[in-house]
Parts: structure tokens; sequence; C-alpha cells
């Protein structure tokens, strides 16, 4: 079945120039016939508290943040190739050691009172804070294990830095003059400028933490085309970056929009019927049931007929799984969790609980990609009988003293997702006499409840924050502890993944590097951390006004050129 699997993460606004029906403003005519003015609308499940890059990492908090914030490098919509950023080229060493970066000139950070007089231009020294906080042991810094270990003198610097920022700065960060950065790695790492255009690297102020210390969440100060202007239990509003530094190709100043306005709802239905009364300009995930109900044959809503919407839907770098605390008991015994792993039948989870709309996931956790075979995993079959001896030798003979457990899923009654997480625990209870029960939560209080301890076994989902199976991979090494200062909330350690990770880390040559990551993802399928499954068809409609977009695989929507 053909994959379309659409994760919103960010919209790039700035090319938008959209309205309401409940809101019409007189707009400025630019070249080429385009328009200025106007605002975007669009709804979010969940609430964003903390625009901080290097503590909101979830996708509901980097829609909004990559358009407060910009990266130094950024990745091409179309061909997925690395393009300058705020900065306006690099060289790398011939060794792969030694990156030296031009930082743009003319581009000035959000007015904001923590600057002497409500402006700053971006230099070097603001990179090179914030690279240096991105490697800092604060606990405000959840994205710490993306440099530590790479730059020369990070790992030093972070453990001293575990309480207060550490003034002496880490030795391989140099600030040549006020526009030139270089930065020593400690090995030749094959993809460093790639990991530089992930979102929570971010360029922020040294002012800005000075002023507001732990609560600059509350006051994002970035370089993006939009401003926070307000942040409330309601929704989030954004107003246009007046002094912006971007042009289109036509020499049109951006951004277009105005505003950009964000607002909480709490079921995907009250969202929907937003979107029929044209009281907001795009639906993030539509699941498939909703299509024909919304828009007419899929078809024809992909093509913009027989409705005044559009339709986009795309295959993206992401994937959903079933995951485990590995260092809690049950699931500390791998035999535990094969065995749940080889008891689903994700094929009956496909045509029944997802009505045939969805596909299966096969092989490793790493969707396919340029650049990496996932044929080259073997994934797990369905296998009941070799899933019950494998309980039994566990010490759970029939699911005799199998605790019951809650399974947390981030999601409503009705919905596709809910539907399949109970068709999997019915299936583990019908094959294995387990009982695993719904506990429905938000993100937050999902992931609060895995850093406690209390989540034992929890439903997620992952999507790349940069095009490479790294991105995949790098949330089960064993230094990336969750909740401290990276990404792996299964508590998962094994020593031959960890090898094979930091091999691929620094071998340059694409062949050996796409080995060691598959050894990578295949000893996540042995050891059955996560259980990856089947997805389900998600679209992202928008008003048909917004006329053109371009959607990369990672699953960024990164232009929309609206008109009406």
């Amino acid at each position: 079945m053909t994959r379309f699997y659409i994760l919103f993460i960010s919209v790039f606004f700035f090319l938008l120039s959209c309205s309401t029906a409940k809101e019409e403003q007189v707009k400025i005519i630019g070249k080429g016939g385009k328009t200025y003015g106007g605002k975007f609308n669009f709804m979010s499940k969940e609430k964003v508290d903390n625009l901080f890059p290097l503590y909101a990492y979830n996708v509901f908090a980097q829609r909004i943040n990559l358009q407060i914030f910009e990266t130094l490098l950024k990745t091409d919509p179309q061909t997925n190739e690395i393009v300058p950023g705020l900065a306006e080229s690099y060289k790398v060493s011939s060794d792969g050691k030694k990156y030296t970066f031009k930082i743009r000139k003319g581009v000035y950070f959000h007015p904001n009172p923590c600057f002497s007089n409500n402006k700053h231009l971006l230099n070097a020294h603001d990179v090179k804070y914030t690279l240096e906080f991105a490697c800092s042991g604060l606990k405000i810094n959840k994205q710490s294990a993306l440099l530590i270990g790479k730059i020369k003198g990070s790992k030093q610097f972070y453990n001293k830095s575990s309480k207060k920022f550490y003034s002496n700065g880490i030795v391989g960060l140099k600030v040549i003059d006020d526009y030139t950065l270089q930065v020593d790695l400690e090995n030749s790492y094959a993809k460093f400028d790639l990991l530089l255009t992930h979102p929570s690297l971010s360029i922020f102020p040294l002012e800005a933490y000075e002023k507001y210390g732990d609560q600059i969440g509350l006051h994002p100060v970035g370089t993006g085309p939009f401003i926070l202007n307000k942040m409330s239990s309601s929704g989030i509003l954004l107003s246009k970056n007046k002094n912006y530094w971007r042009s289109d190709e036509l020499g049109n100043k951006l951004p277009f929009l105005d505003t950009v306005e964000i607002t909480y709802v709490k079921t995907k239905k009250s969202e929907l019927e937003s979107f029929k009364k044209n009281q907001i300009d795009m639906v993030m995930e539509v699941p498939v049931e909703h299509v024909k109900s919304m828009f007419g044959s899929l078809k024809d809503a992909q093509n913009g007929k027989n409705t005044p919407h559009k339709v986009y839907s795309q295959s993206s770098y992401s994937i959903n799984y079933i995951a485990f605390s590995c260092a809690q008991k049950p699931f500390d015994n791998p035999k535990v969790r094969k065995a749940i792993n080889l008891a689903v039948d994700r094929n009956r989870i496909v045509e029944e609980a997802l009505n045939g709309e969805g596909y299966m996931a096969k092989n490793g956790i790493v969707p396919e990609m340029t650049g990496y075979n996932s044929e080259l995993v073997v994934g797990v079959d369905y296998n009941p009988d070799l899933a019950r001896k494998l309980l039994k030798e566990a010490g759970f003979p029939n699911g005799n003293g199998f605790p019951s457990i809650s399974l947390w899923v981030n999601t409503v009654k009705g919905t596709l997702s809910y539907n399949w997480c109970l068709d999997y625990i019915k299936q583990l209870k019908k094959e294995l006499n387990i009982d695993l029960k719904i506990k429905l939560c938000s993100i937050n209080e999902r992931e609060l409840a895995i850093e406690m301890g209390e989540a034992l076994c929890w439903r997620a989902g992952w999507v790349a924050d940069f095009p490479d199976a790294e991105s995949f991979l790098g949330i089960f090494y064993s230094e990336n502890k969750f909740g401290k200062n990276g990404l792996n909330a299964f508590q998962y350690i094994n020593d031959s993944f960890d090898t094979s990770y930091l091999m691929a880390l620094v071998e340059r040559d694409p062949i050996k590097r796409g080995e060691y990551l598959v050894a990578c993802d295949q000893q996540i399928i042995d050891d059955a951390v996560v259980v990856p499954v089947p997805s389900n068809i998600i679209f992202s409609p928008s008003s048909k006004s917004c006329s053109s977009s371009k959607i990369i695989l990672c699953g960024i929507l990164t232009s929309v050129a609206c008109s009406n």
C-alpha cells in the first residue's frame, strides 16, 4: 500500500498570505501580485507552555518555534540538501575535524527589553553562546546529547555546568572575528553540518537568558519571521517581525502575513468543524476516516476538486511504536518484550482497527529514506506459540503472575489511534493472558510519567529532526539519558548497539556508515526495545486560497503561498 503520512512539524509562514472569513484586512500588493497582510489560523490538541528551543522538543512546540527561531543551516525542502541559514557559508577541513562558519551580517534579533537599546545584531558570539548552552548540564537544556562528545571539550564543559553556566566556555568553539566562528570536533563527524539543521539548535542571545533565566521559554527571542505576541491558556499569537532579513525570489520583504494564531482544541471533531466553517486555515492531521465526509473522494480532494480545500498527503520520515521501560520489571526481561512483540498480529490491526487504511511496520524502526536500506533489517513476524514459550521462560506461564500495567496513550476515545491500541491489548490478552489498561493522557503528562518512572509502557511516535537514520537511532544510545540530556526514555543499555552507533557517527564512508546504522536498527528489533506498529494514513488539508505548498519527507510543510 502506498504510504501517506503527514506529521506536520513546521510551517514557514513567512511565505503565507491568508485571511479567514471572519477577518478581512486591507492588503498591500507586492511584486508579482503577491499580497501582504492577513492572519493564518490553526489549532493544536496539545498546549505549549515553553518555547525555549533546547527544552521544547515535541512536535507541537517545534511548529511554533520554527517561526520564532532560526538555525545556522537548513535543509532544502525539495532536495533535503543542506543550504545556508544564519550562516551564509561554511568550510570543512580535509580531515573533517574543523568547521568554519561565516555568520550572516545584518540580521537582528527580535526587539526585546533584554537588550540595552531594545535591539541586537546577530554575531559569532551569539552562535558560540548557543552552542555552549546546548552542551551545558543545566536542567533547562534537554538536548545536550546532540553535541556532547562531538565538539572538543564539550564533555568537560557539561560536567562543569550542571548548576550554573560555565563562563570559561568550550575549547572547541572559537570566535575568529565578529562574523566568523570556528568549531573543532573531537573526531571527524560525518553529519555535523546536517546536525546543525536541528531545530533545537536554533540561535538565541546571551542577554535573553541573563534577563529571564529559566523563564526564557516564556520570553523567546530569536531572529525568525514572527515574534511571540501572546501566550495564554487558550492559545498563542505570533506577530510579524518587521525587521526580518529575508526576501522572496522577487525581492518582496518577508513575511507576508501579519499574524499567526494557534488555538488549543480538545477534540479533532471540534477542529474539523472549525475548518468547515472557515474559522481556521489548516487542519494539522486528519484521520483518513474523516476525509470522505469532509472532502468527497480522496483523489478529488487531493486534486482540489469538488471542494474549496486542498489536501496534502506524502510519506514522511516517521515511526510509531509501543515502548517499554527496559530498566524496570517486568520489561527489564528481554524475553517479556520479545513475547509481546511476537504476540501481536499487525496485519489484523491494519485490516480491522485501521479499516485497511494504514501500512505495516515490517522491518526496523528506521523508515525508508535516501541513503539507508531498511530492507536489510529483519523484522518480527507474528508467532503466538513462540511468544507463549518466551513468556513462560520469563516466569509468567500463561500470563500467571504478570502484573496489570497501564499503557499510556496520548489520544482520546474513538480515534483510530485509540482503536488500534485497544485491539493491541485485546490481542495480548487473548494470546498471552496479560492485562494492559489504556491510560489516556496528554504528551506532557506522558513525558512526566516516564521521567518519574511511573509509565512502564507507552505509545509514542518519532519524526526525524533531520533526514538521516541517525535521528531515529540516537534516541536509543545509552548516554542520551531521558529527562537529563537526551531522549533515551527506554533506559536501554547495550554495549553492542553503542559501539555500532559511535562508529557510525565518525565513519565518513557512506557504505560503511550505513552498515553500522543497520546493525543498530537490527539490535533494537532483536532486543524488542520497542514494538514498531502500523500507522494510519493522515492528511493535512488547507484552505484552497493557500494555493501552493511544499512538503519535505520529514513532514515539514516549508512554504505555502496564499493569495485571495
